[in-house]
């Protein structure tokens, strides 16, 4: 007795072959996408996106010059397009493809709201030994021992004056010896 056996090589020949056959018997259509502005004139170069609510799928796409784009070989189902350019307000809409005939879509684009970011970083109390950088609000200047002994300050009020800036010295007394420390509307006195 003679038995038949089909191995997992002829399977897969099998859907190799029938896969063709199915693709082909499901029915499509395509959309042809026309992208105006409010005054009827042609948007190029408009970003596009087309889903297939029902598959899952996306496909982005650009128009050409005169603002036209066609999408080929559609399946049939609920599809979600989306026009964008920069200048004007994204347009969505939602329909259904259940025609083998092709379809028109005009998307109007109006020309979009204008916004800008503005990051407010209000003041924070003066700066300790736990305050980063970044949450200073004011210039931040450092002085290494290398840089007062490159500087050639006779002291550190000397160097203070000599190197960073907002800082002076005032001789309020006319004596070099006693000068004034001032920095930012603050001063530091020997008296």
């Amino acid at each position: 007795m003679a038995q038949s056996c089909v191995g997992p090589r002829d399977l897969l020949t099998l859907v190799v072959l029938l896969c063709p056959l199915l693709w082909a018997q499901q029915p499509t259509t395509e959309i042809r996408v026309e992208v105006k502005d409010t005054s009827g004139a042609a948007t190029p170069a408009a970003s596009g996106l087309l889903e297939n609510l029902s598959l899952g799928t996306k496909q982005n796409f650009q128009t050409d010059d005169q603002g036209r784009y066609t999408l080929t070989r559609l399946p049939f189902g609920r599809y979600r397009l989306q026009i964008s350019r920069e200048g004007f307000a994204t347009q969505s809409s939602v329909f259904e493809l259940d025609s083998a005939t092709p379809v028109t879509r005009a998307i109007s684009l109006e020309v979009g709201v204008t916004s800008y970011a503005v990051d407010v970083i209000s003041a924070t109390p003066l700066a300790g030994v736990d305050r980063s950088l970044e949450e200073i609000p004011a210039p931040v200047q450092a002085g290494t021992e290398r840089d007062i002994q490159a500087s050639g300050a006779l002291d550190l009020a000397d160097f203070l004056n000599r190197r960073m800036k907002g800082v002076y010295l005032n001789e309020v007394q006319n004596n070099p010896m006693q000068p004034d420390l001032n920095y930012r509307g603050y001063t530091a006195s020997p008296l």
